[in-house]
Order: C-alpha cells, then sequence, then structure tokens
C-alpha cells in the first residue's frame, strides 16, 4: 500500500457536501440534539451561513413578538387608568375629609396605649394569632390598613421606629391631632394654600 494513498479520505468532497446539502429550516434550529460547531461539543468552529441567517430572523421575529405584546400590555393599562379601574377618583374637600378620618381612625386606635399609664391592645389577626402589646409600632405593624392615607401614618411609624427606634405612638397622635385641626379649616372651605400658612 502507498504511503500517501493511506490518508486519502474516501466519499464526497466537501465542495459536494456544501452544495449537496438541504436548506435550513427554523424548525431545525430547536432541535437541542444537533451540534452547529459553535463550540457546543469543544470544536468552536462558526456555523454555515444558512444557520446564522437562519439564527438571525428568529431573533428578529422574537423581539418583533416582544415589541408587539410589549405595546398591547402598555395599552391595556393605559385603558385601565383611562377609565379608573379600581381607583377611586373622587377629588376636592369630601375626599380630603375622607382621608383624614381615616387617619384619625388609626390615630383613635393607637392613642390609648401613649404614655406611662397607656393600655396594653389586644390584636387578633386573620389566622386567630393574638398579640397584646403597648409598643406603638407592633400595633401599626399588625394593623391591617388599607386605606391609602391611612398607609402614610404607618409609614410615619416605620421611619420613626427606624431612625430613633421609639415615639412611634407619640408620632401618629400628632400626626393625627394636626390632621384634627386642618379638618374644622377643611370643613369651612379654607383654601389648602391658607392652611399651609
Amino acid at each position: 500500500m502507498d504511503s500517501s494513498s493511506a490518508f486519502v479520505a474516501e466519499g464526497p468532497t466537501p465542495d459536494a457536501l456544501m452544495t449537496n446539502s438541504p436548506p435550513v429550516s427554523l424548525s431545525s434550529l430547536n432541535n437541542a440534539d444537533e451540534d452547529d460547531g459553535t463550540g457546543i461539543n469543544g470544536i468552536g468552529y462558526r456555523p454555515t451561513p444558512a444557520v446564522a441567517y437562519a439564527r438571525s430572523q428568529r431573533r428578529k421575529m422574537q423581539v418583533h413578538e416582544w415589541k408587539v405584546r410589549e405595546a398591547r400590555e402598555a395599552r391595556g393599562r393605559r385603558m385601565e387608568r383611562r377609565k379608573g379601574h379600581g381607583t377611586d377618583q373622587s377629588q376636592g374637600r369630601g375626599q380630603i375629609i375622607s382621608n383624614i378620618n381615616a387617619c384619625l381612625a388609626v390615630q383613635n386606635t393607637i392613642r390609648s396605649t401613649l404614655g406611662p399609664y397607656g393600655g396594653d391592645l389586644l390584636l387578633v389577626d386573620e389566622n386567630g394569632k393574638q398579640t397584646i402589646t403597648n409598643d406603638g409600632a407592633t400595633v401599626m405593624q399588625l394593623l391591617d390598613i388599607v386605606h391609602p392615607a391611612a398607609r402614610i401614618l404607618t409609614d410615619i411609624a416605620r421611619s420613626q421606629d427606624a431612625e430613633v427606634g421609639d415615639g412611634t405612638t407619640s408620632v401618629v397622635v400628632l400626626a393625627g391631632e394636626i390632621l384634627k385641626e386642618i379638618k374644622e379649616h377643611v370643613e369651612q372651605g379654607v383654601s389648602s394654600q391658607t392652611i399651609i400658612k
């Protein structure tokens, strides 16, 4: 046997393989068992132009679908906001008084724990767990407050507890007393700019 013929591979030439290869479809790219030579099994050669083109087309299609879906969802959110779905859109003096009343309800709940003679509160959550406490921060944490204006008092109490570590009840009671004074002026029709001065 000739030494030069020992290394000659039998079969079709590489040029014949390139011209006779079938076109690549997008569905064939989703097959995870195929290795297109991008380095999955350590070879590291580039994909054929047909595979690269099919991949770029698939990426473009995915980006387009994503943009369409995002635009549709954004349009839906805008429509919901315009309708006011799930929100209270009342304005004016009545809404301000409603907000003040919600804050005063929270203040009245926590007021009894203020000072050295403050009493304990018994709180029961939705699971039936009972908590007896005199701490304003704990009371504010355990209250299930839904009203947005009343939640501001909860945020004030949390901030006071985080910054100082004490005085949560005092802050809520003080804010409630200020709101009580403001409520009288709002009911009389005094403008908010005048109240602020």
